[in-house]
Protein backbone atom coordinates (compact mmCIF):
# COMPACT_ATOMS: atom_id res chain seq x y z
CA UNK A 1 0.00 0.00 0.00
CA UNK A 2 1.16 3.68 -0.30
CA UNK A 3 2.67 4.56 2.91
CA UNK A 4 2.21 7.94 4.87
CA UNK A 5 5.16 10.35 6.55
CA UNK A 6 3.88 8.68 9.88
CA UNK A 7 4.33 5.52 9.35
CA UNK A 8 7.77 6.19 7.60
CA UNK A 9 9.06 7.81 10.71
CA UNK A 10 7.46 4.81 13.03
CA UNK A 11 10.20 3.04 11.22
CA UNK A 12 12.72 5.11 11.40
CA UNK A 13 12.53 5.43 15.23
CA UNK A 14 12.68 1.73 15.79
CA UNK A 15 10.66 -0.21 17.72
CA UNK A 16 9.81 -3.93 19.39
CA UNK A 17 8.22 -5.77 16.38
CA UNK A 18 6.31 -9.38 16.29
CA UNK A 19 8.52 -12.50 15.14
CA UNK A 20 11.32 -9.66 14.60
CA UNK A 21 12.13 -8.52 18.03
CA UNK A 22 13.90 -4.64 18.22
CA UNK A 23 13.71 -3.52 14.44
CA UNK A 24 15.99 -0.35 13.74
CA UNK A 25 16.81 1.04 10.49
CA UNK A 26 20.11 2.72 9.56
CA UNK A 27 17.92 4.56 7.46
CA UNK A 28 14.67 4.72 5.48
CA UNK A 29 13.16 6.55 2.83
CA UNK A 30 10.29 6.64 1.05
CA UNK A 31 11.23 6.86 -2.92
CA UNK A 32 8.18 7.03 -4.66
CA UNK A 33 4.50 6.63 -3.99
CA UNK A 34 1.26 6.46 -6.26
CA UNK A 35 -1.35 4.68 -7.46
CA UNK A 36 -1.51 3.11 -3.96
CA UNK A 37 2.24 1.66 -4.18
CA UNK A 38 5.09 3.04 -2.63
CA UNK A 39 8.90 2.08 -2.98
CA UNK A 40 10.47 2.23 0.36
CA UNK A 41 14.77 1.98 0.45
CA UNK A 42 15.72 0.31 3.82
CA UNK A 43 19.09 0.48 4.96
CA UNK A 44 19.42 -2.72 7.96
CA UNK A 45 23.25 -2.79 9.74
CA UNK A 46 22.01 -6.32 10.65
CA UNK A 47 19.04 -8.42 8.71
CA UNK A 48 17.32 -10.78 10.28
CA UNK A 49 14.61 -13.62 9.09
CA UNK A 50 11.82 -11.84 7.66
CA UNK A 51 12.92 -8.97 9.67
CA UNK A 52 11.55 -6.24 6.73
CA UNK A 53 7.97 -8.54 6.53
CA UNK A 54 7.25 -8.75 9.71
CA UNK A 55 7.63 -4.54 10.30
CA UNK A 56 5.68 -3.99 7.49
CA UNK A 57 3.16 -6.08 8.78
CA UNK A 58 2.86 -4.93 11.65
CA UNK A 59 1.99 -1.82 9.97
CA UNK A 60 -0.76 -3.14 7.93
CA UNK A 61 1.52 -2.98 5.10
CA UNK A 62 1.47 -5.71 2.12
CA UNK A 63 5.07 -5.79 0.41
CA UNK A 64 4.94 -7.34 -3.03
CA UNK A 65 8.71 -7.60 -3.26
CA UNK A 66 12.01 -7.43 -1.73
CA UNK A 67 15.26 -6.40 -3.22
CA UNK A 68 18.45 -6.27 -1.62
CA UNK A 69 21.00 -3.83 -3.55
CA UNK A 70 23.97 -4.32 -1.29
CA UNK A 71 25.54 -7.22 1.66
CA UNK A 72 27.71 -4.64 3.31
CA UNK A 73 30.46 -3.59 1.73
CA UNK A 74 29.43 -5.86 -1.51
CA UNK A 75 27.35 -4.53 -4.61
CA UNK A 76 24.52 -7.41 -6.04
CA UNK A 77 21.90 -5.03 -7.62
CA UNK A 78 23.46 -6.56 -10.94
CA UNK A 79 23.85 -10.34 -9.86
CA UNK A 80 20.53 -12.02 -11.38
CA UNK A 81 18.88 -14.30 -8.32
CA UNK A 82 19.90 -17.76 -8.17
CA UNK A 83 23.47 -16.31 -9.74
CA UNK A 84 27.05 -15.16 -7.69
CA UNK A 85 30.11 -13.20 -9.08
CA UNK A 86 33.95 -13.61 -7.34
CA UNK A 87 34.64 -10.88 -5.33
CA UNK A 88 36.90 -8.33 -6.47
CA UNK A 89 40.04 -7.63 -4.33
CA UNK A 90 38.21 -4.70 -2.64
CA UNK A 91 35.86 -6.24 -1.36
CA UNK A 92 37.53 -8.94 0.09
CA UNK A 93 39.39 -6.50 2.01
CA UNK A 94 36.55 -4.45 2.79
CA UNK A 95 35.05 -7.62 4.54
CA UNK A 96 38.45 -8.22 6.46
CA UNK A 97 38.46 -4.74 7.34
CA UNK A 98 34.71 -4.20 8.54
CA UNK A 99 34.80 -7.66 10.52
CA UNK A 100 38.11 -6.79 12.13
CA UNK A 101 36.21 -3.82 13.39
CA UNK A 102 33.54 -5.72 14.39
CA UNK A 103 36.24 -7.42 17.17
CA UNK A 104 35.29 -10.85 14.55
CA UNK A 105 39.23 -11.21 13.64
CA UNK A 106 40.50 -15.00 13.51
CA UNK A 107 42.08 -15.94 16.42
CA UNK A 108 45.43 -17.04 15.49
CA UNK A 109 46.25 -13.92 13.77
CA UNK A 110 47.35 -15.60 10.10
CA UNK A 111 44.75 -13.33 8.87
CA UNK A 112 42.71 -16.36 7.31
Amino acid sequence: GEMTEIQISLIAAGGQVPKAGLVKPESITLESAEDGLSVVRIVLREGKNRQIRNLFQALRQTINSIHRVRIGPVDIDAVSPGRWRALSSREVVAIRLGSEAAGESDDDGDGE
